[in-house]
C-alpha cells in the first residue's frame, strides 16, 4: 500500500436496518481493504444501531482498522423526503462534515464491492492543491429528468453518489443543505427524486472531477435497456466487462434472488469472510450471530439466483443485462452443456 503524507485517506459509509444491510457493509469493506492501494487512516461509519456497530467491528479485528462512529443528524426528517422508511441516505453529509482538513473521504455504498485493484492514490492527487472538492463517476445516460431542475450544464453531467471522493466543504453545512433543498423543490415536480444524489449534483453544479466508470459500475452501466440511451459502445462495454473495479449492485440485488452477473464475486468474498472470522463460536454474542446470519442470507441469495438467470436466458423473463452475460439462445446453451458433459466424460 502507498503511504501519502499530504492527505490521509478515510473510508466512510452509512448503515441501518436489518442484518442484511450489515452483511453487505461487511462484504463491501472487506473487498475494499483487500484491493485498495492506500492504507486508510480510519473508517467513518454513520449508524443509529450501536450493538450492530460493535459486532461489525469484531469481524475486522485482524485488519487493524480504526473505526469512528458518526452519530447521524436528526434534522433530515424535517428537511428531506425519506427513502425506504428512513433517512440514512443523507447521513453521508455527516461523514463529510466529520473530516479534518488533511483527509480525503472515499464514500462507498454498502451494496458495492471492489473486485480489482482499487487505485485511489492517483485520485487523491487531484485534491492536493484544493482545486478539486469532489470526484465521482458521471451517468452513462442523459439524465433529462433532473437536468433542468438541478441547473446542470448538460444532461450527462449528472453523477451517481454511490462512490464519491471528497474533502470537507462548507456546502455540507446543515443550513446550506436545507437552503439548497428549498431551492430545488420550488420547481421540482418529482420531489427530490434521487434524494441525496440530487442534492450533491445541485450543490456542485457540474463542477466535480470525473473519474472513470470502472470505479462505479452501477446497474445503469449494465442494463440492456440503457444501451441505446447511453450510446454505450462495444469498446466501453468490453472495458467494463474486463476491467471493472467497483461493482455497485444498485437495485436491491444482494437482498434478493434476482440474477446479477457479478454475484459470484460476493459468494467468494463471503466464503473468505467466514474462514477469517477471528472469534470461536462460543464467544459469539447475539449481535454478531445476527450479522453472520445476514452474511449467510446474502450468500444464499447470490447462490440461488441461478433460476432467475436461466429464466432470462430462455427469455421466459425479460433479460435485464447486456447480452454478453447470457447464453445467446437455446442452441448455444445445449452446445455448451454437451461440450461440458463430454469434457467431464473424457477426463474421467
Amino acid at each position: 500500500m502507498v503511504e501519502t503524507s499530504i492527505k490521509k485517506l478515510v473510508i466512510g459509509f452509512c448503515v441501518t436496518g436489518n442484518s442484511g444491510y450489515w452483511a453487505m457493509a461487511t462484504v463491501m469493506l472487506k473487498s475494499v481493504i483487500k484491493n485498495i492501494d492506500v492504507r486508510p487512516s480510519r473508517v467513518l461509519l454513520a449508524t443509529d444501531q450501536l450493538d450492530s456497530f460493535e459486532a461489525f467491528k469484531k469481524i475486522f479485528a485482524n485488519d487493524q482498522i480504526e473505526f469512528t462512529l458518526i452519530e447521524p443528524s436528526k434534522i433530515y426528517s424535517e428537511i428531506a423526503p425519506e427513502l425506504k422508511g428512513n433517512f440514512s441516505t443523507y447521513w453521508k453529509f455527516d461523514l463529510f462534515r466529520a473530516l479534518s482538513f488533511d483527509e480525503v473521504l472515499m464514500y462507498i455504498d454498502v451494496d458495492a464491492v471492489a473486485i480489482r485493484e482499487l487505485r485511489v492514490a492517483s485520485i487523491m492527487e487531484h485534491f492536493f492543491d484544493h482545486s478539486v472538492r469532489l470526484a465521482a463517476v458521471p451517468s452513462p445516460r442523459p439524465v433529462l429528468e433532473r437536468y433542468s431542475t438541478l441547473r446542470l450544464n448538460n444532461p450527462y453531467d449528472y453523477f451517481n453518489a454511490g462512490v464519491l471522493f471528497g474533502v470537507s466543504d462548507g456546502r455540507y453545512a446543515i443550513e446550506r443543505l436545507a437552503a439548497s433543498i428549498r431551492q430545488i423543490t420550488k420547481l421540482d415536480t418529482l420531489g427530490l427524486y434521487w434524494h441525496d444524489q440530487d442534492l450533491f449534483n445541485f450543490i456542485f453544479n457540474s463542477k466535480y472531477f470525473k473519474i472513470p466508470y470502472v470505479y462505479n459500475v452501477h446497474s445503469g452501466y449494465l442494463y440492456a435497456r440503457f444501451r441505446g440511451a447511453s450510446s454505450l459502445n462495444e469498446l466501453a462495454a468490453n472495458d467494463i466487462h474486463k476491467n471493472a473495479v467497483i461493482i455497485h449492485f444498485s437495485g436491491d440485488y444482494l437482498l434478493s434472488k434476482k440474477f446479477h452477473p457479478y454475484k459470484k464475486n460476493v459468494v467468494d468474498l463471503i466464503t473468505t469472510i467466514f474462514e477469517d472470522i477471528p472469534h470461536p463460536v462460543d464467544q459469539i454474542d447475539r449481535a454478531l450471530s445476527n450479522l453472520m446470519d445476514g452474511l449467510r442470507r446474502v450468500r444464499n441469495n447470490a447462490r440461488d439466483s441461478g433460476v432467475d438467470y436461466w429464466l432470462q436466458c430462455f427469455r421466459l423473463r425479460r433479460r435485464l443485462f447486456d447480452s454478453r452475460y447470457y447464453f445467446a439462445n437455446v442452441k448455444a446453451t445445449v452446445l455448451y452443456i454437451r461440450k461440458y458433459v463430454l469434457g467431464k466424460t473424457s477426463v474421467a
